[in-house]
């Protein structure tokens, strides 16, 4: 069965707390940037302590945004909902496309937690939005939601929409790969993998898929297979990320 994750914005929170430094106090930084670090290393807890160390010291709408987005990933979703929405009605000293990139984490929250009509309008209202840096994370956001609500067409436009936006959109060509192995249509999901090998020649579970494909085509008589989230390597939580 499917399991569905919708994209996050993780690397365009922490980038404009760096490009700052200057006004920012020194110690808060660091506890920053090692927050980063364990974020990376997928140590959410070590990073949630060591932001909150940093938040102790100088309070910044970068790292308030931070911060919803790990307590998103510990499951902490009223507490992620919460500070997303402080910082959303916040009108000083929030960068446009930061607030943006928070609308896009605080629709994934809300999505998770069964707002899916909120969430979509938030995503459909960002793709018009010229803040908005990366309107295909909408689009993908928009066509998994779609996708698991069984709304195949408009999940296959959404996802399409993503990776002419961003033609080295990796995750939209995989679940696109994934809707038409799952539809027989071998020809067009080769198309896809083949895409994703164009931008990524080492990604695993494409090269795989296209050896099913070809396995079938040569046989006819291997099914199509379902994937699971853990096959694909690259997708983001859903995606935040």
């Amino acid at each position: 069965m499917y399991k569905f994750f919708c994209a996050i914005a993780l690397l365009a929170l922490l980038l404009p707390s760096c490009a700052h430094r200057q006004q920012k106090n020194a110690l808060a930084i660091n506890y920053f940037e090692q927050a980063s670090l364990a974020v990376q290393d997928q140590n959410h807890k070590k990073a949630l302590q060591l932001l909150n160390k940093s938040l102790t010291i100088q309070e910044t709408p970068q790292a308030l945004a931070f911060k919803a987005t790990i307590l998103y990933h510990l499951q902490d979703f009223t507490g992620s909902v919460a500070l997303f929405e402080k910082i959303i009605n916040q009108t000083k000293d929030i960068p446009p496309s930061l607030k943006a990139d928070v609308k896009n984490n605080y629709a994934c929250v809300l999505n998770y937690m069964g707002e899916k009509e909120k969430a979509a309008k938030i995503w459909k209202d960002l793709i018009k939005d010229p803040d908005y840096l990366t309107p295909e994370v909408a689009y993908f956001n928009i066509g998994l939601l779609a996708l698991s609500q069984n709304d195949i067409d408009k999940a296959l436009d959404k996802l399409h929409a993503a990776t002419e936006a961003a033609p080295d959109y990796v995750d939209a060509y995989f679940y696109l790969g994934i809707i038409y192995m799952q539809q027989g249509s071998l020809t067009q999901a080769k198309s896809q993998f083949k895409s994703i090998l164009s931008y990524a020649p080492e990604h695993k579970y494409a090269k795989e898929f296209l050896k099913k494909i070809d396995y079938q085509n040569s046989s006819s008589e291997q099914p199509a297979q379902e994937v699971d989230e853990e096959e694909n390597s690259n997708s983001k939580i859903f995606s935040l990320l």
